[in-house]
């Protein structure tokens, strides 16, 4: 009987011990990107052994948190504004966690396009990507309009 009340008090002692996880967020390029921008987000988290990322977005107008549990997550917002993430670290047997939470300020690019009759604003976030906005911008071009960065 005291084997089993000495192996049940070290098994006790272990699951106390667990470090108490700090959430960290460290954000590339910046806090402040443009539409189509590829954001690095990274956990810089200590003593955390699980995380879970919120990342907030726009799809069809509707706010949507895209979820992941990676170290790092790629992103790329399409719409411009100022979105909200959020980390949570936790501890190996998830009785522990900390959280942590940034924001990010995604702006768009314009242009004013103007062939002196008619003139025509076209911004990034009106098209579905960067390639896709060029060949408009292209197109414009191509039919006498003179675009430029607003």
């Amino acid at each position: 009987m005291k084997i089993h009340l000495f192996t049940l008090f070290i098994g006790f002692i272990a699951l106390s011990c667990q470090k108490e996880p700090t959430a960290c967020i460290l954000i590339e390029p910046g806090t402040t990107v443009t539409v189509f921008d590829n954001v690095t987000l990274t956990s810089c988290s200590e003593d955390a052994h699980y995380l879970n990322w919120e990342i907030e977005e726009f799809q069809n107008g509707n706010q949507v948190f895209q979820v992941d549990i990676a170290a790092s997550v790629n992103f790329i917002w399409d719409d411009a504004g100022t979105f909200d993430i959020y980390l949570t670290a936790s501890s190996e047997n998830l009785k522990k966690e900390d959280f942590a939470s940034a924001q990010v300020t995604v702006e768009d690019v314009c242009y004013k396009c103007t062939n002196g009759a008619n003139d025509s604003d076209i911004c990034y976030s009106d098209y579905e990507g960067k390639s896709v906005f060029e060949a408009a911008l292209a197109n414009f071009e191509s039919a006498g309009f003179t675009c430029t960065l607003k």
